[in-house]
């Protein structure tokens, strides 16, 4: 009460006073956080984080930020550590600039957290809020791969460099392990580490290959450098290198010789041997194929390879000749080489060829006719004509067969024109059937004749005649 009049003099009570409390229908504001959550490092924009009220307030609203993740200072710019949401609005936001830089990182996360709030009515942070925003790395997972000298001479000078090399520098070393193999031995280099490391921002990093000059012959010899495993990157498609160790020693060469002819029922063999141009410190293997018009079973050879030991210059197998009563004509064996292994790197001097001969102790086969001599025509059977070879051969004979005589194509029927002695057979034979029929003709005859042969040649006996004899 500020005064009273009137009322006949009436005065205020004391200190009288009433209070109305009007109660607000909203409810204190809360801050939520918001924005986006992929941006690609080289994108042209930026990335947005919003801090929403859930009800506008008379006052300004300053969020407080913090920044962690995976990525690092120098990994993004923000426009700012505060969010500030003007008096009556309902957000306001700050925005995330991915550095564009050419290391591969990975993707990386920039953490935004709320660290405190101030204004706003007594605004508080809804609960525990975060956003998180993931720059994509604008660089692919960058890759390893292996190069290097591909030859070096035993008594060179230098050394062979074997480069490991990134597609992409990255923020870390990168150590890349190896592996060595080859027909080099360990005797025969130095390599100056198994390991290659990349100092970080580099892209290449090396180590170098040694050869040991000595004075054996060891024919050219290689180092296999294999990655066997990348940490801070991937293997790549190249994995491997190859350092080929040129011999300063001559090559040793390897020919081929024997005996060029043997009869099949010889007593003895026939002799292929392999020389050495120079003696090794190792065996030499000269492996052998075998090809010609002789077949496995014509001859046993006694290996299929010729070791020449070490030291010495010469190396032999043999070959003997199966004598079977077939006749098969002259054959040969030819003796090729198919590889040549051991002898510190001996190879095949050119081309090297032995044949060996083998001489048949069958004569050439001929083929004789015979046969019934004599059929009624109204037999039972049939004639037979029997083509009968001098000796069995390796493949059929065919002997092709000419009709003539008194009897007419009518008169009787013949199985074939032809008679096939089957491969490893003397004989083959094909039937005459007379025709019985009611007429009658007198004796009639079929003369049947050697017209061609194939496998073998006509013999001294090449007709046979056959007589029907008229049964009217």
């Amino acid at each position: 009460i500020t005064g009273v009049t009137g009322g006949n003099g009436a005065t205020e009570n004391g200190v009288q006073q009433a209070t109305v409390t009007i109660t607000d229908d909203e409810t204190t504001p809360t801050v939520t956080l918001s924005g986006t959550t992929t941006i690609v490092e080289n994108a042209a924009g930026t990335a947005t984080i919003t801090a929403a009220l859930s009800t506008a307030t008379t006052t300004d609203t300053v969020v407080s930020l913090g920044f962690a993740g995976t990525a690092s200072a120098g990994d993004y710019a923000a426009s700012n550590t505060t969010i500030t949401i003007p008096a009556g609005q309902l957000t306001g936001t700050i925005t995330i600039d991915p550095t564009d830089d050419a290391l591969y990182e990975g993707n990386e996360t920039v953490i935004i957290d709320i660290t405190g709030v101030t204004g706003g009515n007594g605004a508080t942070e809804n609960g525990v809020q975060q956003a998180t925003v993931t720059i994509t790395d604008d660089e692919t997972t960058p890759t390893v791969t292996l190069s290097g000298t591909t030859t070096i001479v035993e008594n060179a000078a230098g050394t062979a460099t074997i480069t490991a090399a990134l597609s992409t520098a990255t923020t870390t070393d990168t150590v890349v392990s190896l592996g060595f193999a080859g027909t080099a031995s360990a005797g025969d280099y130095a390599t100056s580490n198994t390991t290659i490391t990349i100092p970080a921002g580099q892209l290449t990093g090396t180590i170098t290959i040694d050869p040991t000059d000595d004075a054996l012959y060891e024919g050219n010899e290689t180092v296999i450098v294999d990655i066997t495993n990348v940490t801070g990157a991937t293997a790549g498609s190249t994995t491997q290198a190859i350092v080929t160790i040129t011999d300063d020693e001559t090559t040793p060469t390897v020919t081929l010789s024997g005996t060029t002819t043997i009869v099949e029922n010889a007593a003895g063999t026939a002799t292929i041997t392999a020389t050495l141009s120079t003696a090794t410190t190792t065996d030499t293997v000269v492996s052998l194929g075998f090809a010609g018009t002789a077949s496995a079973g014509d001859y046993a050879a006694s290996n299929t390879t010729i070791t020449i030991p070490a030291g010495q210059l010469t190396g032999t197998i043999t070959i003997d000749p199966a004598d079977d009563a077939l006749y098969e004509g002259n054959e040969t064996v030819i003796i090729d080489i198919t590889g040549v292994t051991g002898g510190n790197g001996a190879t095949e001097n050119g081309v090297q060829q032995a044949t060996v001969t083998i001489t048949d102790d069958e004569t050439t086969p001929t083929v004789t006719l015979s046969g019934t001599t004599t059929i009624v025509e109204n037999a039972a059977g049939t004639a037979t004509i029997t083509a009968t070879l001098s000796t069995a051969t390796t493949t059929d004979t065919v002997v092709s067969l000419g009709f003539a005589g008194t009897a007419s194509a009518g008169d009787y029927a013949a199985s074939n024109t032809t008679i096939t002695i089957p491969a490893g057979q003397l004989t083959g034979t094909i039937t005459i059937d007379p025709t019985d029929d009611a007429l009658y003709e007198g004796n009639e005859t079929v003369i049947v004749d050697i017209t061609n042969v194939t496998g073998a040649t006509a013999g001294s006996t090449t007709q046979a005649i056959v007589t029907i004899t008229d049964d009217e």
